[in-house]
């Protein structure tokens, strides 16, 4: 994010190419898609003129900030935006290479398993949603019982 200019941004293609810098193996470029949202919230941001330099502090300060918009307040970084996007792309997906594709990763690398084992399954979801469903009836009887 620090180093993204204007002409990185593909408006006709919703892309945006990323260059990285990888340990020993010098510098690569890419281009990964942007949803909607994210050409909306960039385009918005070249019509404010907002445009400029961006450091982590920066991009925490303004993470964190906004952040605490929220009901209730969070404490949110970019790290933390970075891992549940995808951490749910794994979720959606089911595969292991787009989801280092897409965090710039080797497939198969180490990093990427994080997002896999973070991933919580449908049917995580459904079973916990079950179980507070029979809690919740659980309660209506209790309190039905004591009136």
């Amino acid at each position: 994010i620090k180093t993204i200019t204007r002409a990185d941004i593909d408006w006709t293609h919703a892309e945006l190419r990323v260059r990285g810098r990888h340990k020993g193996a010098g510098t690569s470029e890419t281009t990964r898609p942007l949803c909607d949202e994210a050409v909306k919230a960039l385009r918005e941001f070249v019509d404010l003129a907002a445009w400029g330099e961006f450091d982590s502090s920066s991009l925490n300060h303004f993470c964190r900030r906004h952040a605490q918009t929220l009901t209730p307040p969070q404490d949110i970084t970019p790290y933390m935006l970075r891992h549940s996007f995808l951490t749910e792309i794994y979720r959606l997906t089911g595969d292991q290479g787009t989801t280092a594709r897409l965090a710039g990763h080797a497939p198969g690398s180490p990093v990427t398993r994080v997002y896999v084992g973070a991933a919580v399954s449908d049917v995580d979801r459904a079973a916990v949603a079950a179980f507070q469903a029979k809690v919740a009836t659980v309660g209506q009887r209790a309190t039905s019982d004591a009136n």
